[in-house]
């Protein structure tokens, strides 16, 4: 398991890097920088929590698959539901209900997780 969410977690960061060149040489061409804000941070959170998912693989007594999925459903919700909003923000088109409440519901995702992995540290530390 411990190699898998490694693995995950890395590319993650790869897929981060991506967007972010994405972002600086396509994006910031065509968006003003107040549109451009929800998909940086966006990136930001899912640079953090694929590292801190990386840094957690390396570490058996924390990790759990409902943490590191957990993890990966928060960050899809929240920075998946910014990109998408970034990306229909091109076209002027309207963001529909289902992309904004992603938002807030892959937010409060990751704060239980990060609850969830305090509780489990304490109880395994």
């Amino acid at each position: 398991m411990q190699k898998k969410i490694f693995i995950a977690s890395i590319l993650n960061v790869a897929l981060c890097i991506a967007l972010g060149a994405f972002g600086a040489h396509y994006l910031k061409n065509i968006l003003e920088a107040e549109k451009l804000s929800a998909f940086d941070t966006g990136l930001k959170y899912h640079i953090y929590h694929s590292l801190a998912l990386s840094f957690l693989s390396m570490h058996s007594t924390l990790l759990s698959k409902p943490i590191a999925g957990s993890f990966l459903i928060g960050v899809l919700l929240f920075s998946g539901s910014l990109y998408c909003m970034t990306l229909l923000r091109i076209t002027d088109n309207a963001i529909p209900f289902m992309v904004g409440i992603a938002t807030p519901i892959g937010g409060i995702v990751l704060i239980l997780t990060w609850i969830a992995l305090a509780i489990r540290a304490h109880k395994t530390l």
